[in-house]
């Protein structure tokens, strides 16, 4: 068997609107491209359009906004030089946010992009993907915007949202973690009946789920890779992602998904998340690692060739030596390769 390993990184600040453009997103991003291409690995960036459309309305002489977009479009051009990946990430929330006293404030009740009505749908996927392929294009002449992964995991209506998504060429989304299950005045989803754990699936667009699989090879689904688990929150516990939190916690101190929460709810959320991902900001090497070789015994006997979506957000990218650590594990194995996700998808669409 063959394993292809896609490490996605949703490129965004906070879920508030907040942070810094060079703290959460262009400084470790910087770091991550350096390491992957020390262990000629791949990275493919999801980036946040909804920032950007918000950082370009609100841009003044007051502010850095201009600058700050001109720092991620000098960075999503490095990345496609340097033979990464880019594609499309969308937050609602910014749709209308608004911008008083130098701080902008998010529509948080507005997490999900099925919630927007169809024309305003098509006119963000179509200036966004005009927007990539434009600046990137001409880096590369076979660049192409082809993957989808929605804001808050949230994508309720999805037939609506998948129908537009193929109207304007794109083949793929990635925004389902198997097994989680999340409902917050942030973010709504429930994927606890996705039949595989990593496994792509042809997604039945007609279905209004993106769990529903299908024949038709018109749209893939590529889940991020989640294991279920009775004691999936202990694997959150490691000394790695724990000193992260600290970290994150002094910019960022209330996240936006638990700022109704009482204490009781925020102890009960976290006890009970029966499942874990691939996460390379929050697990360790170790955890990462055993994850990666249990889907390689699994399909040892076989002949499949599996994608296989790990995640991380530039926002909370500390502390990278366990990374440096994966890859040096990672080397070890004869049957994994490292591939962007436009490729794969170009593979099996």
């Amino acid at each position: 068997m063959k394993l292809q390993l896609i490490f996605t990184l949703d490129y965004e600040l906070f879920g508030d609107g907040s942070g810094s453009v060079k703290h959460e997103q262009i400084n470790p991003t910087n770091q991550l491209l350096e390491i992957f291409d020390e262990y000629n690995a791949k990275l493919s960036i999801f980036f946040e359009y909804g920032q950007y459309l918000g950082y370009q309305k609100f841009a003044s002489s007051k502010n850095s906004f201009k600058e700050d977009n001109s720092l991620i479009e000098a960075q999503l051009i490095d990345t496609i030089k340097r033979k990464h990946d880019v594609q499309f990430h969308y937050h609602p929330t910014w749709y209308h946010a608004s911008y008083q006293n130098e701080e902008i404030t998010l529509d948080t009740k507005m997490f999900d992009i099925s919630n927007m009505e169809e024309k305003k749908i098509s006119e963000v996927v179509e200036s966004g993907k005009n927007f990539l392929e434009n600046l990137l294009k001409p880096i590369n002449e076979n660049y192409e915007c082809n993957s989808f992964r929605a804001g808050a995991w949230s994508m309720k209506d999805s037939t609506k949202v998948l129908n537009i998504l193929k109207n304007y060429g794109f083949k793929c989304d990635t925004s389902v973690a198997p097994h989680a299950k999340f409902s917050s005045s942030y973010g709504e989803f429930d994927y606890s009946d996705a039949q595989s754990s990593y496994e792509p699936w042809l997604l039945d667009i007609g279905s209004n789920s993106l769990t529903s699989q299908s024949e038709k090879r018109e749209f893939l689904e590529l889940p991020i890779y989640t294991k279920k688990s009775s004691l999936g929150f202990l694997k959150y516990l490691n000394p790695h992602y724990l000193k992260s939190k600290k970290i994150i916690s002094r910019f960022y101190k209330t996240k936006v998904s638990e700022a109704k929460m009482s204490k009781i709810n925020k102890i009960k959320k976290i006890v009970g998340r029966d499942y874990y991902m691939a996460d390379f900001n929050t697990m360790d090497s170790r955890i990462l690692y055993k994850m990666i070789t249990d889907v390689i015994a699994e399909n040892s006997d076989s002949n499949k060739v599996i994608p296989l979506v790990l995640i991380g957000h530039s926002k909370s990218s500390y502390f990278n030596d366990e990374l440096r650590l994966l890859f040096q594990k990672l080397e070890k194995l004869e049957c994994i390769e490292y591939k962007n996700i436009s490729d794969v998808v170009k593979d099996f669409i």
